[in-house]
């Protein structure tokens, strides 16, 4: 009979835990970590954002221009806009999740440097 034996450790989860974050916006720092472990293997990560209405998108047109980010706006898929970036450095996506989403600078770092700590990530 096979026993499980590992230990299951929620790095994410624990931090997100210390500064305090709830709700649905937790999801957001989830995809964080999973474009970082991209970006980690690959060396690049493109992050795309879906824009359902023109409204929004005038409200974040200047922050996706001064991140060059490529839009395709009137798209006909689930929304006005689909927009995205190829991220070649960790500075880059914290910045850009932190500008674009709205997400907390010091919860990202906190995140990597807790993913530094453990020192390997092992992919299922």
């Amino acid at each position: 009979m096979v026993r499980i034996k590992f230990k299951v450790v929620d790095v994410v989860g624990e931090v997100l835990d210390e500064e305090g974050v709830m709700g649905v916006v937790r999801t957001t720092y989830r995809q964080f970590v999973r474009k970082l472990l991209v970006l980690a293997r690959k060396g690049k990560v493109s992050v795309k954002v879906k824009i359902t209405s023109m409204e929004h998108y005038a409200a974040l047109k200047q922050r996706l221009e001064r991140h060059e980010c490529i839009c395709y706006t009137h798209t006909s898929y689930k929304g006005y806009a689909v927009c995205w970036k190829i991220c070649k450095s960790l500075e880059e996506l914290i910045r850009f999740y932190s500008e674009i989403y709205g997400l907390e600078r010091k919860a990202l770092e906190k995140i990597v440097e807790r993913l530094n700590e453990a020192g390997r990530v092992v992919l299922v």
